[in-house]
């Protein structure tokens, strides 16, 4: 059986993106420049992490499913999509995130 998603709650979001050792810096650039996310409709949370050198962590919330999805095509996001192009050394990895019902806190 599958997880069923309430599509009342917000939605939690973690992307891992693992740069080229010589394009970590270029990354973690583009990184900065998605900023303006921050502002976009939905967005409760957007921070950016480097967990080590050129492997870096986006933790995000949406207030709904639909505005995360509209999110992957905001203009920023697709600029930098085409910026980090072949300065990735593995695709991103996206998980969203469904709270386990009394081990979670954002879950009544």
């Amino acid at each position: 059986m599958g997880v069923v998603r309430d599509m009342g709650n917000p939605v939690d979001v973690v992307v891992t993106i693992t740069a080229h050792t010589q394009s970590a810096e270029h990354v973690r650039e583009v990184l900065r420049n998605l900023a303006p996310t921050r502002e976009e409709p939905g967005c409760l949370r957007y921070d950016v992490y480097e967990s080590s050198e050129g492997v870096f962590v986006e933790i995000e919330t949406w207030r709904s499913e639909a505005e995360r999805a509209a999110h992957e095509f905001t203009p920023h996001v697709q600029a930098a999509l085409t910026q980090v192009g072949d300065h990735l050394a593995a695709t991103p990895t996206w998980h969203v995130l469904t709270p386990i019902p009394a081990a979670s806190r954002s879950v009544n």
